[in-house]
C-alpha cells in the first residue's frame, strides 16, 4: 500500500507536486488554446457561409479557400497535438504516482521525466490556483483516498464528455440538415452548391463530429473505471491493492493520451455543473459506506 505517513490532502500541496500540476496545466493548455481558436474559426466560417449564401453572395470562392485551409490546419493540429497529449499524459501519470506514493510501473513505453526536468516549466508561475486540487478527500479514510482521486479524475472527464458528446452530435445534425435544406432551397447547380455551400460547411461539421467521436471513445475508457471505483468505495473494506490502482491508472493514461482538451468556450459552460455533481457524488458515496466495526 502507498505510504500514508502524510495524507494526500497534505501531500498535494508539496512544492514538487504543485510544480507538476503547473507543468500538466501548461502542456494541456497549449492544446486547449489551439483547439479553442480552431473551434471559433470553424464556427465563424459556418455563420459566414450561411449569411453569404442567403444575402450577400460575395464570398463564395473565398469561403471555399478558407474552408480548405482550415481543414488542413485541423489535420496538422491533430498530428502535432498527439505528441503533446502523450507528454501531458506522462506528466499526469507521474503526478498521480507521486501523490499516491507508488513507484512508476516498469514497462511504460513513454519515458517519465525527472522532477528536475519539470521544475523549470513552473518557474515564475503562481501555484495558488493549484493548491488543494483534490477536494472532498476527508470524506473517506486515508487508505481509500488514492481511489477517490482516481474517481475524481474519471468522473470529471466522464461527465464533461457526456455533455459534449450529446451537444456535438445534436449540433452537427441540426447544422447538417440546415445546410442541406438551404442547398435545396437555393436550387443551384450541384457544382456551384458544392463550392459555395457544402465545402465551407465541412470544417465545422468535421470539428463537431470529431468532438463527438472522441467523447464517445473517452466514455468507453472511463465508464468501467468510474463504476468500479464507486462500487469499491461503497464497501466497508477500507483497503485497496496497488494492483487495482495500477489497473485504473492505465485506463486514465489511455484516456489522457487520446482525448484532446475541449475548447474553453465549451469547458467554461459545463464546469460549474460538473463540479457540483462531482461533490454530490462524493458525499453520496461517503454516506452509503457501511460503518466499520
Amino acid at each position: 500500500m502507498p505510504d500514508q505517513a502524510s495524507g494526500i490532502s497534505e501531500r498535494q500541496n508539496q512544492p514538487e507536486l504543485l510544480a507538476l500540476r503547473v507543468a500538466i496545466f501548461r502542456t494541456f493548455n497549449r492544446l486547449k488554446q489551439v483547439n479553442t481558436v480552431v473551434f471559433y474559426g470553424t464556427l465563424l466560417l459556418a455563420v459566414l457561409t450561411v449569411v453569404d449564401n442567403l444575402w450577400f453572395h460575395r464570398l463564395p470562392g473565398s469561403l471555399a479557400v478558407v474552408a480548405a485551409l482550415i481543414l488542413v490546419m485541423e489535420i496538422i493540429y491533430r498530428l502535432w497535438g498527439q505528441k503533446q497529449l502523450e507528454a501531458g499524459a506522462v506528466l499526469a501519470d507521474l503526478y498521480d504516482y507521486r501523490l499516491y506514493g507508488l513507484p512508476v510501473p516498469t514497462g511504460r513505453t513513454v519515458r517519465h521525466p525527472s522532477i528536475t526536468d519539470v521544475m523549470p516549466m513552473a518557474a515564475g508561475v503562481d501555484t495558488t490556483p493549484f493548491r488543494d486540487w483534490y477536494e472532498g478527500l476527508d470524506l473517506f479514510p486515508p487508505a481509500l483516498q488514492p481511489l477517490v482521486c482516481q474517481l475524481i479524475n474519471a468522473t470529471w472527464d466522464y461527465q464533461v464528455r457526456v455533455r459534449l458528446s450529446q451537444a456535438a452530435l445534436w449540433s452537427a445534425g441540426v447544422y447538417g440538415v440546415g445546410i442541406v435544406a438551404l442547398a435545396a432551397g437555393l436550387n443551384r447547380p450541384f457544382r456551384e452548391t458544392a463550392v459555395t455551400l457544402l465545402l465551407p460547411a465541412l470544417p465545422f461539421l468535421y470539428q463537431l463530429l470529431v468532438l463527438h467521436v472522441e467523447s464517445r471513445t473517452s466514455l468507453l475508457n472511463l465508464h468501467g473505471v468510474k463504476n468500479g471505483i464507486e462500487a469499491m468505495l461503497r464497501r466497508a473494506d477500507a483497503t485497496v491493492s496497488n494492483e487495482t490502482l495500477y489497473a485504473h491508472q492505465e485506463h486514465l493514461f489511455k484516456h489522457r493520451a487520446s482525448a484532446f482538451p475541449i475548447p474553453n468556450v465549451i469547458h467554461n459552460r459545463v464546469k460549474g455543473n460538473v463540479a457540483t455533481e462531482l461533490q454530490l457524488c462524493l458525499e453520496a458515496l461517503s454516506s452509503e459506506r457501511p460503518s466499520v466495526p
